[in-house]
């Protein structure tokens, strides 16, 4: 038999009867051989609207629509190679040969983005037990700016982990701060996200050597912005013409008293205010991006807060303790409340916290050992920066206090002068 006139065809599709909860459906592929069928999912989905039938692609032109069809080429491209490896070494061509082989190289040589895949489903799973919600999306954009630089530079939607070289990662790092224009911060955080893939595949031998071995960008400490005492009072006591203006207003300055992050705001109800050890108002909440127990006692202006908004018809709709609106709604409205204060920084949700731990409890003598706890942080490393930040108004107003004794002394010395030529 001549295998050279053997062929396979090769067909995508949708499988509408296994369709999601979101409504969309696996895609499969139906390798067919003299009349013979095998088939198995590509991993991926799409609503089935976005199917083109006749194409056997999906339609559109978004960057994940391409990248699912950059997918199915890809298929489509290792199907024929080993149809071509079976002809070639004259083995019988069968659909289910083909499809098996097919499996077996992924089961043997995953892809990057197979890999990725895994991890943050498993992740997913996980959320609320041992990651946040927020953690888990980080690592989705993560594989999403992934997916576009490989796209972007090797016109391939994916990539083969045993050709992940050390350029790779260099390459991508390059993509972060040019294309998409990252900071210096963002683009390690995206790539330490990546080396975290990466190194699982090391520890299951499937990379023979580490790709981020020479990759050494680090973090750069960023500057701790917060409100000033008197910055402080100047938006606490405003009165803002425009409702939504004053209740944001009020959320940020409970935050300011209490140092919760906005997550912990929003998921704030009843049950977390309790009375503590002294009769009073106290805040116990777990943290939600680190899981930490924050048992805190209630300022009186944070008390006179929650008293203001307890019978609110908004919140008592949301089951909410305050109005809070969505975190980039409140920043916006943030902006519009400095400028009416006449305050020039840029003024952001999370200043809150870092007024909280300077201004309101540091500046103030506070121990760090407390306000690291009231802050919910895992350890005093994460505290320190605010201490530094204190440390240096200390300097600031010991100088002052310096020169204010220079002045007394020179006065005394001059008094005492004028004293004796008199007598």
């Amino acid at each position: 038999m001549n295998q050279t006139n053997q062929s396979i065809d090769i067909l995508f599709y949708l499988r509408e009867s296994k369709k999601k909860k979101t409504g969309q459906a696996p895609i499969y592929c139906r390798v067919t051989v003299k009349g013979k069928r095998a088939e198995f999912s590509i991993k991926r989905s799409v609503l089935p609207e976005y199917w083109n039938k006749e194409s056997n692609t999906v339609k559109g032109k978004s960057r994940t629509f391409k990248l699912i069809n950059k997918h199915i080429d890809a298929t489509k491209f290792k199907l024929r190679e080993i149809e071509n490896s079976f002809i070639h070494l004259r083995k019988p061509v069968s659909s289910k040969e083909i499809v098996k082989q097919y499996k077996g190289k992924e089961d043997t040589i995953p892809t990057v983005v197979d890999l990725f895949t895994s991890h943050n489903n498993k992740m997913l799973e996980r959320v609320g037990i041992e990651f946040a919600l927020a953690t888990h999306k980080r690592y989705e954009t993560t594989l999403k700016h992934l997916q576009e630089f490989m796209l972007h530079k090797y016109n391939n939607s994916d990539y083969s982990l045993s050709e992940l070289k050390y350029s790779f990662i260099t390459d991508f790092d390059h993509y972060l701060r040019t294309i998409r224009k990252c900071n210096n911060n963002s683009t390690v955080k995206y790539i330490s996200n990546f080396r975290k893939i990466i190194n699982s595949a090391v520890a299951k031998d499937l990379l023979v050597k580490d790709p981020f071995l020479l990759y050494k960008k680090k973090l750069i400490k960023t500057k701790v912005t917060y409100l000033t005492q008197e910055e402080l009072y100047r938006i606490e006591n405003k009165q803002f013409s425009i409702d939504r203006l004053n209740r944001v207003r009020d959320v940020f300055i409970f935050s300011c008293y209490t140092g919760l992050a906005y997550i912990d705001l929003l998921n704030l109800t009843k049950d977390n205010i309790q009375i503590g050890i002294d009769k009073k108002l106290w805040i116990d909440v777990y943290r939600q991006k680190t899981q930490e127990r924050t048992n805190l006692p209630l300022f009186a202006k944070a008390i006179e807060i929650l008293e203001k908004y307890k019978d609110d018809p908004e919140c008592e709709i949301l089951n909410k303790l305050l109005p809070i609106k969505s975190n980039q709604k409140m920043n916006a409205y943030l902006k519009e409340i400095a400028d009416l204060c006449g305050i020039t920084k840029n003024l952001t949700f999370h200043q809150s916290r870092h007024t909280f731990a300077t201004t309101v409890t540091l500046t103030n003598g506070v121990g760090i050992e407390v306000v690291s706890k009231m802050m919910g942080h895992k350890n005093l490393k994460s505290t320190q920066r605010y201490a530094r930040v204190v440390a240096s108004r200390i300097s600031k107003e010991m100088m002052k206090l310096e020169e204010h004794i220079e002045e007394e002394k020179l006065k005394r010395e001059q008094e005492d002068k004028e004293n004796k030529e008199a007598s």
